[in-house]
């Protein structure tokens, strides 16, 4: 999965307030094309996502979430690989 290059930079680099309807559209549809699960939304929804999403790239091996922590972020994993590792409780 890759998404645009236009749709990237909106993510990366507007700030999600100073994103314009045609900014939030383009995304959408975009990532409508090219994520599976994002199409699992609902418009309105997929809409309220992209208003306050950002893109982040994180180096290999990097934690991004801990188990029985409060999440605070959702992921959509648009390449790479995602290792869950489960933590034995003692």
């Amino acid at each position: 999965m890759k998404i645009c290059d236009e749709a990237r930079h909106i993510l990366k680099q507007i700030a999600p307030e100073k994103r314009s309807d045609e900014n939030v559209k383009l995304v959408c549809q975009n990532l409508v094309d090219t994520v599976p699960e994002f199409q699992d939304f609902p418009a309105y929804i997929q809409k309220s996502i992209v208003k306050r999403a950002y893109f982040q790239e994180f180096e290999p091996g990097r934690v991004i979430i801990r188990q029985n922590h409060r999440a605070y972020n959702y992921y959509f994993i648009l390449s790479g690989i995602g290792l869950s590792k489960q933590n034995k409780n003692k």
